[in-house]
């Protein structure tokens, strides 16, 4: 059960690009297009991350907005059919998740405490809205974040076919 909720609170989108180019001229195209840090790109969108033949991490960097609710593609290069493929998803960061999943197990635990509070003291009733609340403001955050960062997917995905297509 737990497995279906983080599935629905934090959807992984799966995407395969295929290359141009032998593997070790992918990585090198992907890797000099993409900046290592923010630092080196500070006043210009572009594609932040790692990038290695084992592990593509990458992120939309805009220089005027942060969203950490936006995704990341993580991915690695596949040459098993001949032609190199960037096969990965895209899904909301590592840190984000945790963040989401401690805020929504503390209202949980805060929201059935309170209801529990609630059962033997009729002077506290309102508690366990307050849970509610806590929640409702996490799933907007969420959600909000979320859609913010819908056009990530787009941009990152146009970044990555245009570096191992050939287009500059």
């Amino acid at each position: 059960m737990l497995k279906r909720v983080l599935a629905v609170l934090y959807p992984e989108a799966t995407a395969t690009f295929d290359s141009a180019y032998v593997l070790e001229t992918s990585v090198a195209r992907l890797s000099q297009r993409t900046r290592r840090s923010v630092l080196g790109t500070l006043f210009k969108e572009a594609a932040i991350g790692r990038v290695s033949a084992h592990e593509v991490r990458l992120r939309h960097y805009s220089p005027w907005f942060r969203n950490d609710f936006a995704p990341e593609f993580v991915g690695a290069f596949d040459t098993s059919s001949g032609r190199p493929t960037l096969s990965g998803h895209f899904r909301t960061r590592l840190w984000t998740r945790v963040f989401l999943t401690f805020w929504f197990g503390f209202c949980v635990l805060w929201t059935l405490g309170a209801t529990a509070a609630a059962f033997s003291d009729s002077k506290v009733w309102g508690l366990p809205f307050a849970g509610l609340l806590m929640i409702a403001f996490g799933l907007g955050l969420l959600y909000g974040g979320r859609a913010m960062g819908a056009r990530d997917i787009d941009w990152l995905s146009r970044f990555i076919a245009q570096s191992l297509r050939g287009a500059t």
